[in-house]
């Protein structure tokens, strides 16, 4: 360019002097006034020309500014980044994404499991660690990073969320590796430069760890772990499939109760274990929920753990997402899943639908013919969208069964709108309505009503069929206590939709008085019958049957509540009404005798009692039928007041006959088999063997906790009474004293401190404690 600008210099120069020679020629030869005249003309022409010379020579200048800047030295070549071979790192070199949590507990053996995985650094060893989303798989992998920066030369911690994070947090690695050597070169390589230079140095540096988290496929990190050995990889994942050829995954589960307890106590500083253990309940035992939990009731002034709990029922949504002042957003509960739940969405949507379905029933164990019967998919279109959830740790799946967390369930039922959520309560009802076995009282079906009770208490209303199936079943098991709730609720509906008066409403609150009486509650349901017969009579009339039948049990109840005295009273009213207008072999009637003949026994007459129930076995055998419930009944009173009225071995003998029926009928754990156990133990006890009484009750208390409840005032209550007696009987008034003074009290609170049975367990424990050697 610098000689072309020469050239035209110089020729510019030569033309103008030519130009100058050939105009003295003219002037001189035209002479002076003509060469005025052809000196305006030439003039003219000359002013074109100057003017476009001077547009040249600016187009020129231009040119000559864009293409030729003022010289500067030549560039050196960029710096390439250094030999990784050769470049090494200050030892303990750690970037972890936050400081691991003073307060850890619950995961000491998932702890162990990484410190034995990992137990040689020469060589390349991968584990993973999978679960739920808040389950603390980061918070273990942190804690283990932490805990161990001595052991290795490098620890680095990556995002692996997305294939794209994945590969910044190595590329990253690079350049902070590289950086104290060859900053440039670092700062400008490009992320595939970045991360072939960092697998070169990982392969050439044993003794390093590398942690993963929350990678969401095992293919995204397949190609970086084909290019290293020599040191640790620790994946964290919610996803639990194609980990298996690699490892075997650690897979965490919520935390033990007593741990997420301790959690709470360090978090708030609270020491009300018992507020703890329930909101630890409440929360499902969930690490990352405690820790939210926890956080905000520490930095929320006016809120405890009852105060926390309440603002859960209230208002779960704001809750789950919500963190104190100063915490950290991306840290909380409904984050954690909405990550996971996008995930599951671009697999498919029907993944997704019955994740929302499973947040309609009970957490624990349903069915997956429920399921089936829910969708619009067939079974193996289920079976696989069951199979993504499992993948994501979002359901559990044993056998037939699907299990999710209570606070899966939680947030994603309250982040649906209420459509969409009544929707879906409709299509769950009618799905486990469908699996529910039409004979409730038939045997066969117990086991599939057992497995199904959990998510009928959660799931169908009050006016559901299949609820009024549900409580026929309880009443065939005995179970009362759960009758009792599933029973309010139909009596609720039913008045609700017939109006409180209406005789379908009336006898729906007759039988849950009968259910609260089972359960123990005899005064509740002596109370309720009670208010119940003014309206029998009105709607029925005093003799209709129904109106008898609840007199019946009115009287029942009174004696039960304590009044034995008056309920016997009323028998004696009430039988020949029953004898005249229902007959003397009708159901009630020979019921209330039985009854009469019972309290009869317990004011002292069991020779009377004796005499009017014996006549009733041959026709309760022929109304009833030899084994019924009422059957079986009639024959254990009459085992009893043979017992009583002096032939313990009688009543032995006989209660062991009635007991081989009642394990025919019922089977060996019926609340009602174990009754006649422990009636068979008394007498056994009362013939002279207190040792086996005292042995057989120890066996069948816990039995009975179980199927009547701790507390139950006629069952449980009894037992405990009758084993300390014979404990007592068999050699030890000291044991047999402590026994009841543990029981006093229960037993005032369950069955009321006059009640006749409290004073029989109070004169029980004078004596016992009058016996004892310290006294």
């Amino acid at each position: 360019m610098a000689n072309r600008r020469h050239v035209i210099s110089w020729v510019g120069a030569l033309a103008s002097g030519v130009v100058f020679l050939a105009l003295g020629v003219l002037f001189f030869r035209t002479g002076l006034d003509n060469a005025d005249k052809l000196a305006s003309v030439i003039g003219a022409f000359v002013g074109v020309a100057g003017f476009g010379g001077s547009v040249y020579g600016l187009v020129l200048a231009r040119r000559s500014l864009g293409s030729a800047a003022p010289a500067v030295p030549a560039e050196a070549a960029p710096q390439p980044l250094p030999e990784a071979a050769r470049l090494r790192v200050p030892s303990g070199l750690a970037a972890l994404p936050r400081p691991a949590s003073r307060v850890f507990v619950g995961r000491e053996p998932e702890l162990a499991r990484l410190e034995g995985a990992f137990d040689d650094t020469a060589r390349l060893t991968v584990q993973v660690v999978c679960g739920l989303g808040g389950v603390g798989k980061s918070q273990l992998a942190l804690q283990y990073a932490d805990r161990n920066r001595g052991r290795y030369s490098l620890i680095w911690w990556i995002d692996a969320a997305t294939p794209e994070t994945l590969q910044n947090g190595v590329a990253d690695l690079a350049r902070s590796i590289a950086a104290g050597a060859a900053s440039s070169a670092a700062s400008r390589a490009t992320n595939e430069e970045a991360v072939t230079w960092a697998m070169a140095w990982l392969a050439a540096h044993p003794g390093w760890l590398l942690v993963f988290d929350d990678i969401a496929e095992a293919a995204s990190l397949r190609p970086y772990l084909g290019r290293l050995h020599g040191g640790h990889v620790l994946v964290t994942t919610r996803r639990t499939v194609g980990w298996h050829d690699l490892c075997t995954p650690i897979t965490l589960e919520v935390l033990p109760r007593q741990a997420a307890v301790s959690l709470l106590a360090e978090l708030t500083s609270s020491q009300d274990s018992q507020e703890l253990d329930a909101l630890a309940g409440e929360l499902g035992d969930l690490p990352l929920a405690l820790a939210q939990a926890g956080a905000y009731i520490a930095h929320t002034p006016g809120v405890g753990a009852r105060r926390y709990r309440d603002l859960l029922r209230a208002s779960p949504t704001r809750m789950y997402a919500s963190a104190p002042a100063g915490g950290d957003p991306e840290r909380l509960v409904a984050r954690a899943w909405a990550v996971t739940r996008a995930r599951i969405e671009e697999i498919g949507p029907l993944a997704i639908d019955l994740l929302d379905l499973l947040a309609c029933f009970a957490p624990d164990d349903l069915p997956r013919d429920v399921l089936v019967r829910a969708v619009d998919a067939d079974e193996l279109d289920t079976a696989e969208a069951l199979g993504t959830l499992a993948s994501f740790s979002m359901v559990h799946l044993v056998d037939d069964g699907v299990s999710v967390h209570r606070l899966v369930q939680a947030v994603t039922l309250h982040q649906l709108d209420d459509r969409r959520r009544a929707a879906l309560r409709a299509r769950a009802a009618a799905a486990l309505e469908g699996c529910l076995p039409a004979h409730p009282a038939d045997p066969a079906g117990r086991p599939v009503y057992a497995r199904l009770l959990p998510h009928v208490v959660i799931l169908l209303e009050g006016d559901a069929p299949g609820l009024g199936r549900t409580v026929d079943h309880l009443d065939a098991i005995a179970d009362y206590a759960t009758a009792v709730r599933l029973q309010r609720r139909i009596v609720d509906a039913t008045r609700e939709r017939a109006g409180a008066d209406h005789p379908s409403a009336l006898a729906a609150s007759a039988r849950l008085a009968g259910f609260e009486g089972m359960a123990g509650d005899a005064v509740a349901a002596r109370d309720r019958y009670a208010r119940l017969l003014p309206l029998f009579e009105r709607h029925f009339g005093p003799e209709d049957e129904q109106t008898l039948t609840l007199r019946v049990r009115l009287t029942e109840w009174t004696g039960e509540a304590g009044a034995r005295s008056e309920a016997h009273d009323e028998y004696t009213r009430l039988l020949p009404l029953l004898d005249k207008v229902l007959g003397p072999e009708h159901p009630q009637t020979l019921y209330a005798r039985m009854d009469l003949a019972n309290w009869m026994s317990h004011l002292g007459d069991s020779a009377g009692a004796r005499d009017v129930a014996t006549p009733l076995l041959p026709v309760a055998e022929r109304v009833w039928g030899p084994e019924h419930a009422d059957t079986l009944t009639l024959r254990g009173c009459l085992a009893h007041f043979a017992g009583q009225t002096g032939d313990a071995v009688g009543a032995r003998d006989q209660y062991a006959a009635l007991l081989a029926l009642r394990k025919r009928r019922n089977g060996p754990d019926h609340p009602e088999t174990l009754a006649t156990s422990r009636d068979l133990a008394n007498w056994i006890g009362e013939a002279g063997d207190p040792r086996e009484a005292r042995d057989r009750l120890a066996d069948l208390i816990p039995l009975f906790e179980r199927a009547w409840g701790r507390e139950h005032p006629n069952e449980t209550l009894l037992a405990r009474e009758l084993h300390a007696d014979f404990t007592g009987r068999a050699g030890d008034p000291a044991a047999a004293a402590r026994l009841l003074a543990d029981l006093l009290p229960v037993r005032e609170r369950a069955s009321g401190a006059g009640h006749p049975l409290t004073r029989g367990a109070r004169a029980s424990l004078a004596r016992w404690s009058a016996e004892s050697p310290s006294s």
